[in-house]
């Protein structure tokens, strides 16, 4: 026997409907994909793509765990070291043109290398991807805590956290082993989540 499941429209709950139902209403375009649903047995309500199959929306196959993150800040450290030379080599020869001393021109391009990390991560995260290319690579994204895609606010601040998931022994970045849905400090702060993908 199929579940009967509530689901959200307008704010307001509504249902109950059968699940082949409730799958052809997102199919047909009457309910959005990501459309929040309940059924008995359910702790809280959760987006459909990650309990209704073939509800023509990507599952959800579970949280990243500690390696697979790690694995993708190892790939994104290796681009951002590359576009990190290539912003050295432009401030130190914009500077030598102008005849400025070396010291302003690591400044200038230690103030670009920042600038391009939290463009990259930002910019990234907040596309339709919604994941850097080492995330893309390894097969996870950032979510909100509903399984959509965040703002480019939101990745900023998920992107700036990351300073204080690293302050105190990177207690903050550890924080993603123990925790209920794997999250870091920076994914709490900014009500964001890493999930995969595959």
């Amino acid at each position: 026997m199929e579940r009967a499941w509530f689901y959200a429209e307008a704010g307001q709950q509504a249902g109950p409907v059968e699940e082949e139902d409730l799958k052809n209403m997102i199919r047909g375009g009457r309910l959005p994909p990501d459309v929040m649903v309940w059924t008995e047995g359910y702790a809280q309500w959760v987006p459909a793509p990650w309990v209704l199959e073939g509800a023509g929306a990507e599952p959800f196959f579970g949280y990243a765990n500690f390696l697979q993150r790690g694995g993708a800040f190892f790939i994104d450290v290796i681009l951002l070291n590359i576009i990190a030379g290539f912003f050295g080599f432009f401030a130190s020869l914009l500077y030598g043109l102008t005849g400025q001393t070396a010291q302003g021109a690591e400044i200038f391009g230690g103030a670009l290398g920042v600038i391009a990390g939290w463009l990259y991560s930002a910019l990234f995260e907040s596309s339709h991807a919604q994941a850097t290319p080492g995330k893309m690579l390894l097969g996870i994204k950032v979510t909100d805590l509903n399984g959509g895609r965040i703002s480019f606010a939101r990745a900023t601040g998920r992107h700036f956290g990351h300073f204080l998931s690293g302050v105190f022994c990177l207690i903050g970045y550890f924080m993603a082993i123990f925790t209920e849905k794997k999250q870091a400090l920076h994914d709490i702060l900014a009500g964001c989540l890493v999930v995969r993908t595959r």
